[in-house]
């Protein structure tokens, strides 16, 4: 997490020092994915726009050029994100995945995905960010709802050019 007010570390990773030592020893634990996201998703968090997102996760890329050139085995790479300006710019830098909270509904984030032959991961949210109060219709089961929206969202990834391969369904839970 990129973010300054992240829930998981505090906004300890915004920093890049502090960063690229931390994806050292990631790496040489073995880590086989790293997932970079700079906007936040807990409850009521601001919005970034796709230019204040890459602000943030540029500084990323130069460190993660140094560590494909020091290491053999590099992880997979993943960056968080819903907007398809900032998906063009990763993927273009060599980005294995894109990790859409919006569930991957967007057809220009389809579209990129299909030409980048990326992989995508679509997780299941009510509203990015999260809006207290919105949740799952409580009289139905929740396994319901999801199963009943990877559906339409699989047809929709189908009718994009996208392969049943492709894309890793996270169900959000939380989201």
């Amino acid at each position: 997490n990129l973010t300054p007010d992240s829930f998981s570390d505090g906004g300890q990773n915004a920093d890049m020092q502090v960063l690229e030592s931390r994806l050292h020893e990631w790496i040489e634990a073995g880590v086989q994915v790293l997932d970079f996201g700079a906007e936040s998703t807990r409850p009521d968090a601001q919005s970034l726009s796709a230019a204040e997102e890459w602000s943030q996760l540029e500084p990323v890329f130069p460190v993660l050029d140094e560590l494909r050139r020091q290491h053999i085995l590099m992880p997979l790479v993943s960056v968080d994100t819903h907007h398809p300006q900032t998906a063009a710019k990763v993927l273009g830098r060599g980005v294995d995945w894109i990790n859409d909270v919006s569930g991957l509904q967007d057809s220009t984030m389809q579209a990129l995905i299909r030409e980048y032959n990326a992989t995508a991961v679509a997780m299941h949210s009510i509203s990015v960010p999260v809006q207290p109060g919105e949740a799952l219709d409580a009289s139905r089961p929740a396994a319901h709802q999801l199963i009943a929206w990877l559906g339409a969202r699989a047809e929709q990834w189908r009718q994009a050019g996208l392969r049943h391969g492709q894309i890793i369904f996270d169900p959000g839970i939380g989201f």
